[in-house]
This record gives structure tokens, sequence and C-alpha cells, in this order.
């Protein structure tokens, strides 16, 4: 079964971006011993790696629309897979074909980037394959990501979709449509898309040791990655719905950083 093991987050510095989540969660930066670019940083947790990603000019996460660059923006940009062998990577091509023809994956630059294969899911969320997979550090003080959250125009579309193509498996539906999935090791929560949760990837969720104890070191450490001026990042304690039962706050680009001690049903 393909394994989730990679996010990137594009923002617009992304030095400050990786020491929030190296600060708070004890995160490490994972060196890439081949690219040499300041516009990627990669942390990991031991098993799940982030890409903070710089906008720019030039880069591959930018659009051309009538002849003008347009930019992606800050936020939780795409996921990545990673895959055993080249077999699943043919079955996964079949399969996208059989769901979404005019959908095909794109090869990747072999410029030191870990990823081999790219494309969209049916609501327009980018995707990556690996084989080689994304290193993410020994993990040795970290707390992990166990869950991401996608809002949906139609949940049970998007659900059948990657149950299809990544053979999850559905462990929680609700009545509203709001569907968990899991690859046996990580929760993909797939939710009615709204002003609270907005359509595409919206949501990184860590499995804490205590929810208090995180609140006390983002009070105590954020002179390390917010700005004079800038508004306190704070702990929203109005539980979130979902088998995690989570609270959250914003990173300092104000992605949704959700927090649960009992973790998300797998």
């Amino acid at each position: 079964m393909p394994e989730l093991t990679h996010g990137a987050l594009c923002t617009k510095n992304n030095r400050r971006l990786a020491r929030f989540y190296q600060t708070v969660f004890g995160w490490e930066e994972v060196w890439n011993e081949v690219q040499n670019s300041p516009y990627s940083v990669y942390i990991g947790d031991g098993y799940f790696q982030l890409n903070c990603l710089q906008i720019r000019s030039g880069s591959g996460r930018v659009k051309f629309i009538d002849g003008k660059e347009v930019f992606p923006p800050v936020g939780i940009n795409h996921l990545g897979f990673q895959i055993a062998d080249t077999a699943m990577v043919e079955d996964i091509a079949k399969k996208l074909a059989s769901v979404d023809p005019s959908t095909e994956m794109e090869k990747s630059r072999p410029d030191g980037r870990y990823e081999e294969f790219r494309f969209d899911d049916i609501e327009g969320n980018p995707l990556e394959l690996s084989r080689i997979g994304w290193p993410a550090g020994d993990g040795k003080n970290a707390i992990m990501i166990r869950h991401v959250g996608i809002g949906a125009k139609d949940p049970v579309r998007v659900a059948d979709y990657y149950k299809l193509l990544f053979s999850m498996k559905e462990v929680r539906h609700e009545r509203n449509d709001a569907i968990e999935l899991s690859d046996g090791f990580f929760n993909l929560s797939i939710v009615k898309s709204s002003p609270e949760n907005k359509q595409g990837i919206h949501a990184l969720g860590f499995k804490v040791p205590s929810v208090a104890g995180i609140e006390e070191t983002v009070k105590k450490t954020m002179r390390k990655y917010t700005y004079p001026g800038e508004a306190p990042i704070q702990l929203h304690r109005e539980a979130l719905e979902g088998s995690g039962k989570a609270v959250w706050l914003n990173d300092p680009d104000g992605n949704r950083v959700e927090l649960s001690e009992a973790g998300w049903q797998v």
C-alpha cells in the first residue's frame, strides 16, 4: 500500500516557518545532499517530511495564465505518497486513467528533488509519488504528524478516489460526509468544504503528549518565529469534529495545526 509520508507548505519565509515546527514540535532539518537550493527547507519527524517551499518566480509551482505568472497561495500545497516499486507506479497510472483520462502523471525534473511523479487529484490538489521516499530524520525528539485534513466539494467522490488510487481504507464516515481514511499509520480526513474548512489541503494534525504542554511551549518560544506587531499564536480550544477530538492553532503563516492527545483513528 502507498504510504503518506510527505507534504509541502508554500511560504514567503521558509526559514521562519521551519523554525516554528522545529521549536514547537522538535522537528529536525533534513539536509538534501544533492539539491543546492535556498528555496526548500526540509524538516522531518522521523517518518513524515515537510518541505517549507519558498514562493518565487520560476518555481515549478508557479503557473502561467494568459502569459502571466500566477503564484501558489501561502498554505499547504501538496502531499506525497511513497510507493514500493515501478509496478505500483504503473498500477496507480492505470487507475488514474480509469478515473480521469485527461490527467497524466508528470515526471519531475531529476535535479535532486525526492519526488518522481506529479499529478493533481480530482479536485485539483497536487500529489506526488516517490519510490525512494522523503528522508525525515531520526525523529528522536519529535512530536509526529499523524493526520491531514482536506476540504472537498464532494467528500464522497474524493474519498473514493483516494481509496482506489492508494488502497486507503475507510475508518470513519459521519452523516455529513466527513470521511476518514487510513494507510495503516496516517489518518486522512476529507470534509465538506466551508468557511471553516476551506477547499483543498487545509490542516496538519499532531498527536501530542499534552495539549497544555504545547501551549506552554508556544508561549515561551514565540519570539523565535514571530515579529513585532504580529498577533500572538493562540490555542483554540473549541474541539473539532472527527476521531481525534482535536483543538487547534495557526502556525506563523496561518495554516491550521490540529493537536490531539488521543490521536486519530487509523
